[in-house]
């Protein structure tokens, strides 16, 4: 039985794929400073109510924050030059990223069940 790939050259069915994937790094670059803006603003409103424990989660937050911005900086140079290099290293980060997310969400919902099974 013969089986054929779709050959992808659009993103969101509009913008073509290279263009599409800027437009979708600049997104997600402007909601990462809104994001880093709002966690250095609540550093700063809330710093002397905060506990040693929540002023190191807040401080790895920006560090993690201040990270992905700099990919993510990275991504829209490669993409803008053409660099397939430079986009591969940055799809490692990302497949990175989402396991440890994935395994912080599932730590967190695990703690949480014990919680309130209890």
């Amino acid at each position: 039985m013969r089986c054929e790939m779709p050959i992808l050259l659009r993103c969101c069915f509009c913008f073509p794929l290279r263009y599409g994937l800027l437009v979708w790094a600049y997104v997600k670059q402007i909601s990462s400073l809104i994001f880093l803006a709002y966690l250095i603003f609540m550093f700063c409103l809330e710093h002397w109510r905060m506990n040693v424990g929540t002023r190191v989660w807040l401080s790895l937050m920006i560090t993690l924050t201040i990270v992905d911005i700099l990919f993510h900086l990275l991504f829209i140079i490669s993409a803008h030059k053409k660099n397939y290099r430079i986009m591969r290293m940055f799809y490692r980060y990302s497949i990175f990223l989402l396991c440890v997310t994935m395994t912080n969400m599932a730590l967190y919902n695990g703690s949480w069940n014990s919680r309130t099974c209890t």
